[in-house]
């Protein structure tokens, strides 16, 4: 028999079989909870019952909620799946077992007399063992039996006979005051109406389509929310469906309470989700430890926000869990939950088809996003708790008290102050116990002697029922509170127990009394305090010296979680005081720096402590420095930068870092290295913002800084940003001389820093060398540095780099290694969960897809890219990705969009593109227009684009844009019926083209120049035989190369053409093998069309010409069938090789 259970979607560990079968073949079992320690007692039938004997145990099961006693454990669960059936319950510590052979005779006799008592007044069947009978203060924990008890008191007392008696007399624990009001299970008063409701509701949600697929119970806080929700849940878990019940913590993220719920619906089927559904878990895996192994084991913030794609992968989730077993998903305390976990949780509803279950206290701002989203939602059932009248709290208060001599006059003043609120209730009850106006004498609550007879009420109840919680607690139960008073967020255990000092058992025991005192949640192998103002009322409760000793610790064993310094200002200042709390924090800035609002929060406490201005330069450096960064996934929470860039933020910062030392003096060497290195980050940033004229003052006063020092380490880090200005300007012989002499200028030494120089150079020199069509030396220079960034693990410029080799490869006519370096570039981007490099690696993808014409494809990467940049504000690559959005729609045929999508584009100021974007923009218009056959406007763009790129030296766009003006000016002739115009001026350009493209090395080149020369061949006004062949013969080439470089719709239009001479010669056979061959090509094409542009895609000039070629040849030209979607090449999953990858051999 295996020791691992999943019973309802959660794993347990059986850890003692106790030999118990029921006359109805159940069996009992002690488990405990995987990756916990609370065990719990097992009544298990397998198989399952009969259906008769099912609706018995159900009966039962629910029966306890409203005869629940004082010997009943805490919340239990019943439920079933299709082979058995499951009953548990929480056994409490010590058992009777464990406190037996201890115990004298006269303390056994006691046991007895109390057990019998209680029994008899309570004669529900319980499980009489001693390894489960629990020992508490005031009374005991016994676990029922669904169905008749296996064993006997009598049989409990012959094994208990078996034991010698043992040293120990005294009272028992039993008779000691119990240590809560609540610390025992209570029956639900006062709730048959609402009861009643709940179970049909619940009943409800088994239905085939539920009318109801969402409950909301909503109350003033202490009305009974928890036993309600129990109530419902337990009636759900009955009729076989399995619940996930969280409680919202105080402050918790979207994305920490989306982590928690996935994991607890997969738990069991992580392997079956990540065989099913790959994608979504690569997608979840920031949020869910099974899959952390995709992120090569990199923790995120909980605090991230929750992308839409995440979301879309819950739902997914969701979806898969719900088809292994019908679930329900509770969430208690919605009001704990901010807008963005109102709006994650309105959307996983409303887009999930699993049943939900809310608890809320809609008191000061409350849940109203939530609740404003779902009022008059059909599928939405609200329920609202009314107060109990004194009756029903008559009751209630003998459920808390148990037996007690309470006057009348007093319990009429009671019921009246608590306002029908059972929880307001039982805080003034536990006040009076507090201020000693209740005393435990003989076994009963009294009155003290000379206590008011009214309950005092008090304005600060809550605070003074924690403080006084506090106070009862001593030793390392008091320690605990402290220590996650001060640490100021949830602690690991482990962490927990280095801090103070403490593991195994004590720090158990510690833990269990903190949470059975209320004071300490447990979740996840995490504690954190379970209110708010504790935080506070521990803080000043705890003694200077004892402070002090514990925020050293606890400093000490966080750095030790983490693995660097912590950058806590109120544990350091408390620790060691103000001015070596600033020195601290200021030697343990990491090189990574937080996100942003975090860095913020540093700085400002930071700045409390009074820094000189080089501290508070610094200060302000570390803020622009995370800024900076703030484009990797939950860095800043979502919205941020709906009108600011994160660069705009950055500059901010580090402007008044530079403000901050001009109150240094000039001439001190602090001074002069941190103004350079400031001013060289300035002006990086304003080179990203196409701020040049400012960035190049930045530079020039850093360059004159350093006048006397050349080989200061800044310089090859100035030089780079000097050649980024001046290749943006479109001054390529100056840029690709700025980088070149930055190259020169890094230290020989094998420093870290100037490795990183030295590979931010080369990366910059090899895409220059590309532009100037200096194809394999730009190669060979990124090639030399893939290994330099491989051995650093430098994951941002690796992507970068692998987008730049992409595009070399691509013009060298290699699509498979282009696309290869592409997947690295994108992996290594989702890696680094930089959205705006994710960015550049979908617009890249984009762009190469639009090119090739895969065009369904090719918008959908474009839109993602579209989306990130738009959310970071990033105008250039809004701009960038519109223009390839509006050529991609036009390939598709949609000239109305494309344009509006240009317009959009072309709104920024050309002055504020760089000499490549403003030729892209120019070719690519042109492309748009040859699109819709306008062919004397796309030479007029062709030409403005050619001109631009000369201007730039940007040698390979150049001839590009030059091929692409004499192919529009001949597509123009044709369409004039072979008046070409000025042929010879077209000769003798493609003739002077033609030595520079043979040696460029670019197949592309080859291609765009075949091209011409076909379309120039077939111009010809007379053309002979010889002509005729030398055109079939040309456009054979460019089908070839067509279909090396996967340009579907160049082979198309070389058939097309070549039918068409084909036919003057009257080989229609000829025409028709010519045509059929490129079928194919078309079903690709076609095949990446999405449907909805299937029309208008046809529309296109240049498939016209294509189906009218078919048709003149005889053929009837049809459309395929559309299948399934064509699978994109878009890595579905991360390879953890990443740094050492294999590539095939260009």
């Amino acid at each position: 028999m295996s020791d691992a259970l999943l019973l309802g979607g959660q794993g347990y560990v059986r850890i003692q079989e106790l030999a118990v079968q029921g006359s109805d073949g159940a069996r009992w079992t002690l488990v405990q909870a995987e990756g916990g320690e609370q065990r719990y007692l097992l009544q298990l039938w397998e198989p399952l019952p009969p259906a008769g004997a099912l609706d018995r145990l159900r009966e039962v099961y629910l029966q306890r909620f409203l005869d629940a006693c004082p010997l009943d454990p805490g919340s239990s669960r019943f439920g079933l799946d299709a082979q058995r059936a499951w009953f548990l319950q929480p056994l409490s510590d010590p058992s009777l077992g464990e406190a037996w052979p201890a115990w004298g005779p006269t303390r056994r006799s006691a046991f007895r007399s109390r057990l019998h008592a209680l029994l008899a007044a309570h004669p529900t069947p319980r499980f009489l063992h001693r390894d489960v009978l629990g020992l508490l203060p005031g009374g005991f924990r016994i676990p029922r039996v669904l169905g008749a008890s296996p064993l006997t008191p009598s049989q409990l007392q012959e094994d208990l006979d078996t034991v010698p008696p043992g040293p120990e007399e005294g009272p028992g624990p039993w008779e000691a005051p119990p240590e809560g009001l609540d610390a025992h299970s209570r029956p639900i008063r006062g709730r048959g109406q609402e009861l009643t409701y709940l179970k049909s509701l619940a009943l409800g949600l088994n239905a085939p389509a539920p009318m109801e697929r969402m409950v909301v119970l909503m109350g003033e806080e202490g009305l009974g929310q928890e036993a309600l929700a129990d109530w419902f849940i337990a009636t759900v878990e009955t009729e076989g469906l399995w619940p996930h019940t969280l409680e919202l913590q105080h402050g918790e993220s979207a994305g920490a309470l989306l982590g928690r719920l996935l994991q607890a619906v997969i738990q069991g089927y992580e392997a079956d989700l990540y065989a099913r559904h790959p994608e979504a878990a690569r997608l979840l895996a920031r949020r869910l430890a099974s899959f952390a192994f995709l992120r090569a084991g990199r923790r995120v913030d909980e605090a991230a926000p929750v992308e839409p794609s995440e979301l879309q992968a819950a739902l997914t989730v969701l979806e898969f869990a719900q088809e292994l077993h019908p679930r329900v998903l509770a969430i208690l305390n919605l009001e704990r939950a901010d807008d963005d976990l109102q709006k994650a949780l309105v959307e996983l509803f409303l887009g999930s088809g699993q049943p939900w279950f809310f608890t809320c206290t809609p008191s000061g701002a409350g849940p109203r996003t939530f609740l404003g989203a779902l009022r008059g939602n059909p599928t939405v059932a609200f329920v609202n708790l009314n107060r109990l009248e004194d009756a029903d709290q008559r009751q209630v208060l003998e459920d808390l008290l148990g037996q007690h001599d309470l006057p009348e006059p007093y319990l009429h003043q009671l019921f009246q102050a608590s306002l029908g609120n059972p929880g307001l209730l039982a805080r003034l009850l536990e006040a009076a116990q507090l201020d000693g106006s209740l005393v435990w004498q003989a076994g009963r609550w009294r009155l003290a002697p000379g206590a008011s007879p009214t309950p005092r009420l008090h304005e600060d109840l809550l605070d003074r029922i924690l403080a006084g919680r506090l106070q009862r607690q001593a030793g390392a139960t008091l320690s605990v509170v402290r220590a996650l008073a001060l640490a100021d967020h949830a602690l690991s255990l482990a962490t927990l127990g280095k801090a103070l000092g403490i593991s195994g058992d004590p720090l158990d025991d510690a833990l269990k009394a903190a949470v059975a005192a209320r004071l300490v949640h447990l979740q996840e192998g995490r504690a954190v305090l379970a209110e708010p103002r504790l935080r506070t009322l521990a803080a000043e409760a705890t003694p200077p010296g004892e402070a002090r000793r514990l925020a050293r610790s606890l400093l000490k064993a966080l750095q030790e979680e983490a693995g660097h310094p912590i950058l806590s200002i109120p544990l350091q200042t408390l620790a060691s005081g103000r001015d070596a709390a600033l020195a601290h924090l200021l030697e343990a800035l990491p090189s990574e720096p937080p996100p942003p609002t975090e860095a913020d929060r540093l700085v400002q406490q930071a700045l409390t402590l009074n820094p000189d201005p080089t501290q508070r330069a610094r200060l302000w450096e570390f803020l622009g420095d995370a800024w900076t960064q703030a484009t990797r996934s939950g860095r800043a929470p979502e919205g941020t930068f709906a009108q600011r860039s994160p660069c705009e933020f950055a500059l901010e910062a580090l402007g008044l870092a530079l403000v901050a030392l001009e109150e240094v003096p000039a001439a001190s060497p602090q001074r002069r290295e941190q103004e350079v290195r400031v001013l060289r980050k300035r002006a990086a940033l304003r080179v990203r913002l196409r701020h040049l004229p400012e960035a190049l003052r930045d530079l020039q006063a850093a360059v004159e800084a350093l006048g006397d020092q050349p080989d200061h380490p800044e310089q090859p880090r100035l030089h780079l940003i000097l050649g980024q200005l001046h290749l943006l300007q479109g001054f390529h012989g100056k840029g690709i001389r700025a980088l070149e002499e930055g190259l020169q200028l890094l230290s020989p030494g094998p420093s870290r820093t100037s490795h990183q120089d030295q590979a931010a150079l080369l990366l910059e020199l090899g895409r220059a060398q590309g532009q100037k069509a200096q194809l394999q030396r730009a190669i060979a220079t990124l090639q030399s540095v893939q290994r330099l960034l491989e051995h650093e693990q430098d994951l941002a410029r690796l992507s970068e780099l692998s987008a730049s080799l992409a595009h070399l490869h691509l013009a060298a006519g290699q699509p498979d290694v282009a696309y290869g370096h592409l997947r690295e570039s994108l992996q290594a981007a989702r890696l680094l969960e930089d959205q705006i490099a994710q960015a550049e690696c979908h617009l890249a993808i984009g762009s190469f897809r639009s090119m090739e014409q895969g065009l369904g494809p090719a918008l959908g990467h474009i839109d993602a890219a579209l989306v990130r940049f738009a959310a970071y504000s990033d105008t250039f690559g809004c701009a960038r990705a519109r223009v390839w959005r509006a050529r991609t729609l036009a390939a598709l045929g949609d000239a109305v969009e494309a344009e509006i999508q240009l317009l959009q584009a072309l709104s920024l100021p050309p002055t504020h593109l760089s000499a490549l974007e403003r030729g892209d923009f120019a070719f690519l218009q042109g492309e748009i227009l040859g699109f819709q056959g306008a062919w004397r406007d796309a030479r007029r763009l062709f030409r403005s684009a050619a001109d631009i790129f000369e201007g730039a030296g940007l040698v390979w766009r150049e001839r590009m844009a030059r091929l692409r003006l004499i192919q529009a000016e001949v597509c123009e002739a044709l369409d004039r019926g072979n008046d070409s115009g000025d042929p010879e001026r077209a000769w003798a350009a493609l003739e002077s083209l033609k030595a520079p493209v043979e040696g460029s090395n670019s197949r592309w080149l080859e291609l765009e120049w075949h091209r011409a020369h076909a379309l120039l061949l077939s111009a010809a006004p007379a053309p002979t035989e010889n002509l005729v062949s030398e055109a079939l013969g040309a456009w054979s080439e460019v089908q070839t190369a067509a279909r090396e470089l996967r340009f579907p719709a160049l082979v198309l239009e070389a058939s097309a053409r070549s039918a068409a001479l084909l036919l003057q010669r009257g080989e229609r056979l000829g025409a028709r093998s010519r045509l059929q061959d490129a079928y194919g090509a078309f079903q690709d094409l076609w095949s990446k069309v999405p449907e909805a542009y299937g029309e208008r895609f046809l529309g296109r000039p240049d498939l016209h010409r294509f189906a009218q070629a078919v048709e003149a040849s005889g053929l009837q030209f049809v459309i395929p069938e559309r299948g399934g979607p064509l699978a994109d090449w878009t890595p579905t999953q991360v390879t953890l090789s990443l740094m050492n990858p294999s590539r095939p051999t260009p």
